[in-house]
């Protein structure tokens, strides 16, 4: 697709995590990294332009969980690149986000500056096997397609049967502790006092 750039990100820096990413590699002197904000776009540059060139696109930590920027991201068919310590994607009942069936790569925050050395090091046909699957998980979390949906449905369902084995181990735990209590009880009762000997007067 004539992607020429190895990763990019155009935003802002509204963020502690995005100024860390905006210093390191805004002023980057690889010609295949973009870091900026949209001011610093070329003329006849757009954001979009940007995305459709880049083979992966960072998506780092904004001010909530889930961030736009990863739809924009598959939506263009560039590989997300999550820089987070405690993302919270999506269906995460449904889809396994970090078995590697998803495209995308995880990066922890404390790596921003070795990006480019992490993402090269990744073999060529990981990106081009993860690529193509881009559009089908933008085509997934389109709430204009059928099949978002149906996941929503799936999700709702996972939760509810998750929700229905936690009370059922609740009630087994607590069967187990009364149980439990009362079997130390029985055993831990205190003796009685031995019978006075023969002949022994009994204390006034």
């Amino acid at each position: 697709e004539g992607r020429d750039l190895l990763f990019a990100f155009i935003g802002s820096p509204t963020s502690c995590l995005r100024r860390l990413l905006s210093e390191a590699w805004r002023d980057s002197p690889f010609p295949d990294v973009r870091v900026g904000s949209q001011r610093s776009l070329k003329p006849g540059e757009t954001y979009s332009n940007i995305l459709q060139r880049s083979k992966y696109c960072l998506v780092p930590d904004g001010h909530v969980p889930w961030s736009y920027r990863f739809l924009d991201v598959i939506h263009h068919g560039c590989v997300p690149v999550i820089i987070s310590d405690s993302w919270h994607p999506p269906f995460h009942r449904l889809l396994k986000w970090a078995s590697g069936d998803v495209p995308l790569v995880f990066v922890h925050p404390r790596d921003i500056h070795g990006l480019r050395n992490i993402l090269l090091s990744r073999a060529m046909q990981d990106w081009e096997m993860m690529q193509p699957l881009t559009r089908i998980m933008a085509a997934a979390l389109d709430p204009r397609s059928g099949l978002y949906y149906e996941m929503i449905v799936a999700e709702l369902m996972l939760a509810k049967k998750a929700k229905e084995e936690a009370s059922l181990q609740q009630t087994q735990r607590q069967h187990f502790e009364r149980k439990f209590a009362r079997g130390v009880a029985r055993w831990t009762v205190a003796p009685a006092a031995p019978p006075p000997p023969p002949g022994a007067s009994s204390p006034v």
